[in-house]
């Protein structure tokens, strides 16, 4: 024990921020995933997801409803006006997978902004 903090698990639980961009991609494996992926109770977390917009399917509508709902989940649909600048962003840096990294920093932003907002 350490002098002025608390024994492991007797403090207040730490947050876990979670980045995500194209999420709803693939919402079937989404659903494993996130079952898997909030399963620790010694943690709270706090959800960032940063998408295309959403596809009109049952499975996407429960993988949204899944994030805001189960893990509080702050999610944005990216706009047209997005969607255009991620296109030029992918065409200015020349690969394909280089969209997942425009959606994450939009996500990091999201981040930034709650982290502004609630100290």
């Amino acid at each position: 024990r350490v002098r002025g903090f608390p024994r492991p698990g007797e403090g207040p639980r730490p947050y876990v921020a979670v980045l995500i961009g194209s999420l709803l991609r693939s919402p079937q494996s989404t659903m494993v995933l996130l079952g898997r992926l909030f399963g620790d109770s010694q943690v709270r977390y706090k959800v960032f997801v940063y998408t295309s917009p959403l596809v009109k399917t049952e499975a996407c509508y429960q993988a949204a409803g899944l994030l805001t709902e189960y893990v509080g989940a702050e999610l944005r649909f990216a706009t047209r006006e997005e969607v255009l600048e991620e296109e030029a962003f992918q065409e200015a840096v020349g690969a394909g997978h280089m969209r997942q990294w425009f959606k994450l920093w939009q996500a990091y932003q999201m981040m930034e902004a709650f982290e502004r907002r609630e100290g």
